[in-house]
């Protein structure tokens, strides 16, 4: 089965969404903002964006139940880095960490996430390293992202 999903990017003058599926970008709409929807980086109202966002969707064709949203540099940090192979629990537990230089207040207030971009082996098969694309997102933000 299709790993389908739509990625949106609200800027400060046109939103874009862009329809993918196994990591494969298909589709790709833009629609100029109107006037005052944001301002200095931060949605007005919460409910104009969202009728703006659900009538793109409907124009364009874009279904997906999944969705990933497109964070500014303003907001959130991300940072490519390579760790030892750990199962996605202690992941959980030690990512946080590898933000210390980017956060100095409390990490429970950020929501942390990752893609896995290679996992290294040994000559046995068994992983040794993970080279991960992670980021770090303030949870008043992020909304109720995971």
């Amino acid at each position: 089965m299709a790993d389908r999903y739509t990625g949106i990017e609200i800027g400060s003058r046109q939103i874009k969404m862009t329809q993918c599926s196994n990591h494969c970008v298909y589709r790709v709409a833009t629609q100029p903002l109107p006037d005052n929807y944001v301002d200095r980086g931060a949605i007005v109202s919460n409910e104009a964006m969202s009728e703006i966002l659900r009538e793109m969707a409907k124009t364009y064709h874009f279904t997906d139940k999944k969705c990933a949203v497109v964070l500014p540099d303003s907001v959130a940090f991300s940072r490519r880095l390579t760790m030892p192979a750990m199962t996605v629990d202690q992941l959980k537990i030690n990512l946080p960490y590898e933000f210390h230089d980017f956060i100095s207040d409390s990490k429970k207030g950020y929501v942390f996430d990752y893609s896995l971009l290679e996992m290294s082996c040994n000559e046995e098969g068994r992983p040794v390293s993970m080279d991960l694309m992670a980021a770090a997102a303030p949870k008043e933000k992020s909304g109720s992202m995971r």
